[in-house]
């Protein structure tokens, strides 16, 4: 105890320490500051990339739902206008059956005529169908 003591109150005590600080823990910490910031880094860049993947999986996804969704109106229109009205409606009511699992109402409507509903009640009279149609077509 006395000798550790009488240690630091030597000058040559003093000057041993501070060479083992600045020659062995001061390059350590900035070794290990550095690190740090690297390590940080590469996980940002690697969770935006793997954030990136996600948004185009999703994107992908939800593109497949709506084409599946466009295909089964599209086959409702095609049986509708093939299928006569005198022809049983077990055709007709077997594909509106199929979409109305993913629509709450579907109507066919026609410029001329007044909409006709397939099933459901839509919240959408054919005035603003016609306003909302007309500004896509603008755009």
């Amino acid at each position: 105890m006395i000798l550790a003591n009488r240690f630091f109150f030597s000058r040559l005590g003093r000057r041993i320490f501070f060479m083992f600080v600045t020659c062995a823990l001061l390059p350590l910490v900035i070794m290990s500051l550095f690190s740090i910031n690297q390590v940080k880094a590469q996980l940002q860049k690697q969770t935006l990339i793997e954030l990136k993947q996600n948004c185009e999986i999703q994107a992908l996804i939800i593109y497949e739902q709506l084409l599946m969704l466009e295909n089964d109106l599209q086959a409702v229109d095609l049986i509708w206008k093939q299928s006569s009205v005198s022809e049983p409606d077990g055709v007709r009511y077997n594909f509106s059956k199929r979409i109305e699992s993913h629509f709450r109402a579907t109507s066919i409507f026609n410029r001329e005529t007044p909409p006709s509903p397939l099933f459901g009640r839509s919240d959408i009279l054919p005035q603003k169908l016609l306003k909302l149609t007309e500004n896509l077509t603008s755009e």
